[in-house]
């Protein structure tokens, strides 16, 4: 299983999600690989920072950059259960190849106009894909979501009526919102920050259970590929 995370724009939390779904897939027993196709390279940040405070290594992972991403996938795709791709925040090569050789491609987007906006130039980007990747599937993950109740609700309710409304006129097939969603969280970064999973960093329960609903709607939608 290959499974992506796109975004032309930054800051949306690829990072973090493709490190912390690495981390969840291993504590599960699956040998699992992490692609940092992001120049950032923040996946080598995670792996320092786990090295220094004294812990092995979860997963493993590697940096690949440019045209040969995906025959790197090709190489790699048989050899580990589950190939995790971090893609950096711009439209690049590494970015169209992931979509091109993705089981699953997960978008996280900020509920915002700007980033709404995005999200319809994304899911062109699936659409056209589809041409290529025809069993391709789409996830639309709301991120970053407000922690205020009462905000929370309407900002994701407002996001699903842009979402429906934009599918419906691309007309695309397999692309789908989530249910679930990722807050802004100060846990999600401080766990990246000492290099640990969500399981090992103690006190996060409600970081820690809004992720795990998210792992598990997306082994639903992993187990019907």
């Amino acid at each position: 299983m290959v499974i992506s995370f796109c975004n032309e724009k930054g800051g949306c939390g690829k990072s973090t999600l493709s490190i912390l779904l690495s981390a969840r897939l291993a504590e599960d027993g699956d040998e699992v690989l992490l692609i940092d196709a992001d120049p950032q390279k923040s996946v080598n940040v995670f792996m320092e920072a786990r090295n220094s405070n004294g812990l092995s290594p979860l997963f493993s992972s590697i940096s690949k950059l440019g045209n040969t991403l995906k025959d790197e996938i090709r190489l790699m795709r048989n050899k580990f259960d589950c190939l995790i791709i971090d893609t950096g925040g711009r439209d690049t090569v590494e970015m169209r190849q992931s979509f091109l050789s993705s089981d699953v491609v997960i978008i996280p987007v900020i509920p915002s106009s700007l980033d709404e906006n995005i999200m319809k130039y994304m899911i062109d980007i699936f659409h056209k894909s589809k041409d290529y990747n025809e069993n391709l599937v789409g996830l639309i993950l709301p991120s970053k979501i407000t922690t205020n109740p009462f905000v929370q609700t309407k900002e994701l309710q407002d996001f699903k009526g842009v979402f429906e409304e934009t599918k419906k006129e691309s007309g695309v097939e397999n692309l789908f919102l989530m249910e679930s969603y990722i807050a802004d969280r100060k846990a999600y970064k401080d766990t990246i920050r000492m290099g640990k999973s969500l399981k090992e960093f103690g006190g996060v329960e409600t970081a820690k259970q809004e992720f795990e609903k998210f792992f598990q709607e997306l082994v639903k939608f992993a187990l019907k590929k």
